[in-house]
């Protein structure tokens, strides 16, 4: 297409009475366009917010903080336990973990046998 032609097509497009009215149209269907993708992004964003906010859940009034964002072993002393960590704030808490945490008391036969009596395996 030579630059002539072009011209020429400009000139009589700009003297064309139905110009203005099909600008007109396409302005609306582009504007039309662009409010139905943004009302479109709209619903997506606040459909993702509300799936967000009903998988998470709501914290109990004593954990303001969910368990990803604040290790539980360095919580406030006076929130309370949780599943994954029963004796929190508890005397056992302290304890030895496992086999460790065992006592073992002394060994003797039961029902008041006096020790002097206990064969010497069980004494200790």
């Amino acid at each position: 297409m030579e630059a002539t032609d072009y011209v020429a097509r400009l000139r009589s497009q700009s003297n064309d009475p139905g110009r203005e009215e099909a600008l007109r149209r396409d302005r609306a269907v582009r504007r039309r366009k662009i409010a139905l993708g943004a009302g479109a992004g709209v619903l997506v964003l606040g459909g993702f917010g509300f799936w967000l906010a009903d998988v998470t859940g709501e914290r109990p009034p004593y954990e303001p903080y969910s368990p990803q964002t604040l290790d539980e072993p360095i919580w406030p002393a006076e929130w309370p336990y949780s599943v994954r960590m029963p004796f929190r704030n508890s005397p056992a808490s302290p304890w030895p973990e496992g086999a460790d945490g065992i006592y073992l008391p002394r060994r003797c036969p039961p029902g008041g046998t006096p020790r002097r009596t206990c064969p010497p395996s069980w004494r200790t």
